[in-house]
């Protein structure tokens, strides 16, 4: 069964990476793929960007652990999505 599909606000999802608190479940629920976060190029840029404030004090390997969280999630839900499509489409799976 696929979950739900959900747009973030940026500001969220740094509050879900960073600071942890209340918030910080949202990050335990894409991670237990109780939903999808979508993202495009413009958030993913947006939240490269963010991820650099030097308010934040992120060493570039610290910003690229908490980018890869994000975003690596995602990529192995739609790599299964994908996987599962083709491998219906070619009929190694019944309806």
């Amino acid at each position: 069964m696929l979950c739900p599909r959900v747009v973030i606000d940026t500001n969220i999802i740094i509050s879900a990476l960073i600071f942890g608190g209340r918030v910080s479940r949202l990050r335990l629920a894409w991670q237990d793929d109780l939903f999808t976060p979508l993202v495009s190029k413009a958030t993913t840029t947006e939240l490269i960007r963010v991820l650099a404030y030097p308010k934040f004090k992120l060493t570039p390997t610290e910003q690229e652990d908490l980018l890869s969280d994000y975003i690596l999630d995602l990529l192995q839900n739609y790599f299964y999505v994908i996987v599962m499509v083709w491998n219906f489409a070619s009929g190694k799976i019944n309806s």
